[in-house]
Formats: structure tokens, C-alpha cells, sequence
């Protein structure tokens, strides 16, 4: 992200994160504590909103922490409680679930951003583009297979390809970074070029064992999944 906004020359300087957890591991820290942007964190956890509120850094930096479970109904009134204007400098969704249903809501209203920043399931792989089928009730951690979740790198590339370029993928396989197309300083990237098989391995970790990425791609419920 440093990089990015090192390269471009973002005006507004706000950013939305949608996900944030108690924001100890998130998108946007370093850019409010950093930078001085100011921004919304979203998270549906009462605790995780209660720990960031008393926090330091709540007081002392422009942050507003809500407490919401996003869905496709209310996403456009949160974000409009937050900022009227429709155009900002950084969108992070991170949502483990209907990650491509709430961004493409989001996009087809209108809102206008300098960088996204997308979690994708690398598990779906590069040539389907497929996203898990919308349900407004879903929650990864409720479901016995907590690896059926979100969208391939592919739905989010033609998701997002009209108004944003693909630049960059990170190496533990789980975040996709785009840059609005009017910006010319940082070249497209491939798909190819911006996948990577994920490093972790979360359907394992209260089983006492570790499978590999071919293994886990196996345990994928593809019922589960939708073409977009």
C-alpha cells in the first residue's frame, strides 16, 4: 500500500475497510496511524469493536469503528452514514464470505475509489471466475467447512476490469491490489502474474493435522459456488 500511494497522487485521502477484526492485522492501520488518513472500519463483532473503541489510537486519530454485519441491503446506507461523497482513496474488503456480492453493490452505485483492495480464494483457483452464492446469514465460521467462502481472483479481475487494473498479489496468496485506470503511473498485471497458492491452511488448524494446497482444493464443496 505504501508503495502504491508513494506512486500515485491520491486527493482523497479516506479509506473504508470492510472486515477490520480488532484491528490488530488489517489494511488500513498504517495508513490512519502513518499517513494521518482518516477512515470506517466494519466489523460484525461487538467484542472487536469494543477493543478498537479503547484503543489509543481511537481518540487520538479521525477513525470510526462500527459495529454491522455487512450484507448487500445495508452496505450503501453504512458507507452513507460515514461519507456522503462518493469517491475515496482506499476500499478494503475483506469479509470472508460475500466479499464479491457487497463490492459489486457497492461499484454499481456509483462509488469511485483510488485502490482496492480484495481477499480473494486462491482454493477456487485462476480460470473459473466463481463466487460463493449469496446469503446474507452467511458466516464462515458457523459452516463445517470454513475454506467454502468468497470469490476466485478471476471474478474479481472481470468484476473490476472496466475502471480498475490488477497490479499486484500478495505472496501468502490471499489479497488481490487494484489501482483506478487513471492512474498511469504503475502498470497492469496478469492474472498470472498476480496469483499465488495460498500458504495457510485454516480447514486443518483444529484438526491437529496440515494439508497441502492440492488437498485442501479437494475438501471444497463446488455446490457452494456460483459463475459470475
Amino acid at each position: 500500500i505504501q508503495f502504491i500511494i508513494s506512486r500515485i497522487n491520491i486527493m482523497n485521502k479516506t479509506f473504508i475497510e470492510l472486515g477490520s477484526s480488532n484491528y490488530k492485522e488489517s489494511n488500513t492501520r498504517f495508513l490512519l496511524l502513518n499517513n494521518k488518513w482518516n477512515g470506517l472500519i466494519v466489523d460484525g463483532s461487538s467484542v472487536n469493536i469494543n477493543e478498537i473503541k479503547k484503543s489509543y489510537f481511537y481518540w487520538k486519530y479521525p477513525l470510526e469503528a462500527k459495529e454491522k454485519f455487512i450484507t448487500t441491503a445495508n452496505i450503501l446506507e453504512t458507507i452513507n452514514e460515514f461519507k456522503k461523497d462518493k469517491k475515496f482513496g482506499l476500499l478494503s474488503v475483506d469479509l470472508d464470505g460475500n466479499d464479491y456480492w457487497i463490492l459489486k453493490k457497492i461499484l454499481e452505485n456509483g462509488y469511485i475509489f483510488d485502490i482496492i483492495i480484495c481477499e480473494y480464494n486462491s482454493l477456487l483457483g485462476k480460470k473459473e471466475s466463481i463466487s460463493i452464492k449469496y446469503n446474507h446469514n452467511f458466516i464462515r465460521e458457523q459452516n463445517e467447512n470454513i475454506i467454502n467462502y468468497g470469490a476466485s481472483i478471476k471474478a474479481f479481475k472481470n468484476l473490476l476490469n472496466n475502471n480498475y487494473k490488477l497490479i499486484y498479489g500478495n505472496q501468502l496468496g490471499n489479497n488481490i491490489f487494484f489501482v483506478n485506470r487513471s492512474f498511469n503511473e504503475i502498470s497492469e498485471k496478469s492474472i498470472d502474474n498476480c496469483f499465488n497458492k495460498s500458504l495457510f491452511d485454516e480447514f486443518s488448524v483444529k484438526r491437529g493435522y496440515k494439508l497441502t494446497y492440492e488437498e485442501l482444493i479437494k475438501k471444497l464443496n463446488f455446490n457452494n459456488f456460483i459463475e459470475v
